[in-house]
Formats: C-alpha cells, structure tokens, sequence
C-alpha cells in the first residue's frame, strides 16, 4: 500500500485492483470456513450447496491469480523506467534499472568484457548480465551451496585484480557436527571459461558454526590481498561473543593471499591470540566495504540489530 501512494505510476487502475484484491480474500477466507458438509441439511439440499460452492471456490482462486498477475506485470513494467528518487544530502538521484529477472540478488561484479556477473543468494547461482540483458542460464560449475536455511546460500563474489577470469566466491556450506548437521562459511575459487565455472576449489572453510545470518563480503586490496567479512556475531541467538571468541572466525574481518591462506603479517600470526587470518575483530555483518578514495581507509559498512546500522573504518586488530 504505502509502495503504491509513494512510487509514481502511469496507471490509473491500481486503486481498483486493491479493491478487487481485497474482495477476493475476503469471498476466499468465507468459502473455506465453509464446511464441507454443512450440518441440518437435507441431502437435496446439500448437493445444490456442493454444485455452487467448488464453481465459487474455483472462480475466486481465477480471479485472484489473474489480478496478481497483472499487478506484477504492472510492478515489471513501472520499476523497467529510469526515475529519479530524492535524497536527503545528494538531492536527485536518477536510477536506470539493469535487468529484471534475478532471484534474491546479493553480490556483483563487473568484468573487462562488460559482462556483470551476480550471486543469487537463495537459488545458489551465478547469473550473467550481458549487454543490458539478463541470460536465461546461469553459470554451471558453482561449488555445492546450502540455502535451506533462511539468509543462507550463496553470498558475494570477486574477481582477482590481475585476471578477471579468476572468481571468488562465499556462500554457505553444509557440515556434520557430532554426527548432526550444521553449516559454515566457505570461499572457492574458480577461473570463467565461457559460459562456466572449471576448476572450482575450496580453498577456505570458517571455524565455527553459522545460524544463516553469517554474511560474507570479499575485497581486494590494493596489495592483492583478499578481506573476507563474516557476520554471524548477534545476541539474539545467544552468539553474540562470537566476536571476540579467539576460536572461530565469525564476527571478524579476515585477511587471506589470493590461495585461501593467512597473510604473514597479519595483526594476530606473533601473537596467537586470534586465528592467524584475522583482521579485525568485534563485528557482526559486514556487507559492504571500499577503500576511500582520497585517504585509502577501508570503510566497511555493518547492520545491526533493531537499527544501529554503523559505517566503521577498519584498522588491523
């Protein structure tokens, strides 16, 4: 509702379809406290109740697709134009939409080509965005991605700074935990080879245990050297010391070569008090980061519970 009164539309029958919308729930919900065989009835009179009931039912559940049908049609083809959206420090913005079609996109990345390449979180694949248009087929070759798990499933992705057929990619990995199953955070590697992935590798696996709100971003830095955020560190689901716990790799910044290793000089290698890979400590999700382009400090930006979304800039420990 509030989508419709705020977002511009070159149509004028949306008022009615919400109408419609809201009838045809309301004849649904009333149909099916129907019982099936109503009680006190004659048996003439319960067949004449059965011959008008299912032609009702079936024309409700008609009317009802066909009005969700054309409303998203109406919403593909609203959101297909450019427009301008207002902002409070930038003044007008001017968004010219892509491509239609993507499940759930998370990640993307842009290659030499003009291909854009973009991780579908829930379905686990990689699709291509080429000369404005969205492929029907996705990449073949994606490592095995868990998504059963809502906020689970296939995460970001990055090209290497001196070979862009060179991806990397994070997503959610399915274990066994004392015979029982539980998941993580995995990084593969693999090289684009025309309209697939080859040679796919897992060449890092996070310690401890994710719950499906684990977000893992991936930069290069102007080193070559590859930062992976992984999120998991909340109170509510009682991980919140997963952030400082030396033990595992969630809520933390991490800092690897371009093999899935730990860097040499890395804040905790000497010292030993945190995983050799670690960064930077005390984080929750980290989903977006870049490096400033004046003073070279890695911002990285961090949701937090019930707001208290931060934008932080990151120094080693």
């Amino acid at each position: 509702m509030t989508i419709l009164k705020t977002a511009p539309t070159t149509h004028t029958w949306c008022g009615e379809t919400l109408l419609v919308i809201l009838v045809v729930t309301c004849c649904a919900r009333t149909m099916m406290r129907w019982p099936l065989e109503p009680l006190n009835m004659d048996i003439k009179s319960m067949m004449l109740f059965k011959q008008v009931q299912m032609p009702i039912l079936t024309l409700v559940v008609s009317l009802a697709s066909t009005v969700f049908a054309q409303l998203e049609r109406d919403f593909a083809e609203e959101f297909a134009a450019p427009r301008s959206i207002m902002t409070a420090d930038a003044g007008a913005i001017r968004v010219v939409p892509l491509a239609s079609g993507l499940a759930n996109p998370f990640d993307l990345a842009f290659r030499d080509n003009g291909d854009i390449l973009v991780t579908e979180r829930y379905t686990g694949q990689l699709r291509v965005i080429r000369d404005g248009q969205l492929l029907p087929q996705a990449l073949t070759g994606v490592p095995p991605v868990y998504g059963e798990v809502f906020r689970a499933g296939l995460m970001s992705i990055a090209l290497h700074p001196d070979d862009d057929a060179l991806v990397y990619m994070t997503y959610t990995k399915a274990i066994e935990v004392d015979g029982e199953p539980e998941q993580t955070v995995a990084l593969a590697r693999a090289r684009i080879l025309e309209d697939r992935l080859v040679d796919a590798e897992e060449i890092f696996v996070a310690a401890g245990l994710d719950r499906g709100i684990a977000a893992a971003k991936l930069l290069f830095t102007p080193e070559k050297h590859l930062l992976m955020s992984i999120g998991g560190a909340y109170m509510y689901m009682g991980l919140g010391g997963y952030a400082q716990d030396p033990a595992v790799h969630y809520g933390k910044l991490l800092r690897l070569n371009d093999d899935g290793s730990a860097v040499a000089d890395n804040p905790f290698v000497a010292s030993g008090e945190h995983l050799p890979e670690v960064y930077s400590v005390g984080h929750r999700n980290q989903i977006g980061m870049d490096y400033h382009p004046d003073t070279g400090e890695l911002w990285a930006a961090e949701n937090g519970p019930q707001g208290g979304d931060e934008v932080n800039i990151i120094r080693p420990g």
